[in-house]
């Protein structure tokens, strides 16, 4: 399973998964620039809008469950992108 995932940067998803977090937690609008920043830094990674939205709905999503980010790096396996 390991070999065939994509890799994808544990610094950046992790700002996103916190900002994402931030925008719907405080109906804060001063942060989708930094939102908007962060998705052009994932795509440096190769990163689709696709699976930025879909970290972007886990974050946000999950977040009124009290997920850890680790339970979402774990969501993101089953789709073959690994967080390193």
């Amino acid at each position: 399973m390991g070999d065939n995932m994509k890799k994808l940067n544990k610094v950046k998803v992790d700002n996103l998964i916190r900002i994402t977090r931030k925008v719907y937690e405080d109906s804060d609008n001063d942060f989708i620039p930094e939102l908007i920043k962060t998705k052009r830094d994932l795509e440096d990674n190769k990163v689709s809008w696709r699976l930025f939205d879909l970290i972007s709905d886990m974050a946000r999503y999950s977040h009124s469950k009290n997920a850890t980010y680790k339970q979402i790096y774990n969501a993101l396996k089953a789709f073959g992108y690994e967080v390193k």
